[in-house]
């Protein structure tokens, strides 16, 4: 497989989408980020730390501030089946798809931890492959090892904060941002008041 293409969808929202105006260096901030988050994830991990990623804007819709990105690994090799259990448990990259879920799963757990601390965080077994399990004070949440690896990095959390930089502006009238994958039913959305749980 010479490259692998997966869609990425971006939506702001809030009551100035109403008046069909949203201020264009916040959309464009956010587009930036999340483009420069997804490549610093794919640099994290050993498999695609050599790959490069390209990260296109489609298309804004129509009456709305919404965009798709096309996230591509390029020149990613078919996996040898020596790798296949390490596929299993998140510890390589082997398509764009992963890497997306990464970046959601990087942007759950600051969701869960709101802006704290884990109370522990243990090696358990999910699905007979090696997972990390982070306690809150809101209870448990599994997460694959490169996501939590990643989440031990100052560039994370700082590339994480500049993606939703746009809800802790002053005055804002932006509500959510959402994120999520072509078809996907359930996207993730990082609201106004959850903002402040990626500054830390």
């Amino acid at each position: 497989m010479d490259s692998d293409t997966r869609i990425l969808h971006l939506k702001f929202d809030g009551s100035t989408m109403e008046t069909g105006r949203v201020d264009a260096a916040d959309f464009s901030h956010t587009v930036s980020a999340t483009t420069e988050l997804l490549r610093f994830i794919a640099k994290g991990v050993e498999s695609t730390k050599d790959k490069e990623v390209h990260v296109d804007l489609i298309a804004t819709r129509d009456g709305s501030f919404e965009a798709d990105l096309a996230v591509t690994i390029k020149n990613i090799a078919d996996v040898s089946p020596a790798l296949l259990p390490l596929l299993a448990d998140g510890r390589v990259i082997s398509s764009a798809k992963q890497l997306i879920e990464v970046m959601k799963q990087l942007i759950q757990v600051k969701k869960f931890l709101k802006g704290e601390q884990p109370t522990k965080v243990e090696i358990v077994q999910k699905d007979g492959s090696p997972h990390v399990a982070i306690h809150g004070n809101s209870g448990t949440i599994n997460v694959n090892v490169n996501t939590f690896n990643l989440l031990q990095t100052e560039g994370a959390s700082k590339k994480l904060h500049k993606v939703i930089q746009p809800l802790l502006k002053e005055g804002t009238q932006l509500d959510t941002i959402e994120l999520s994958e072509e078809g996907e039913k359930k996207p993730i959305q990082v609201s106004k008041p959850e903002a402040p749980y990626f500054v830390k």
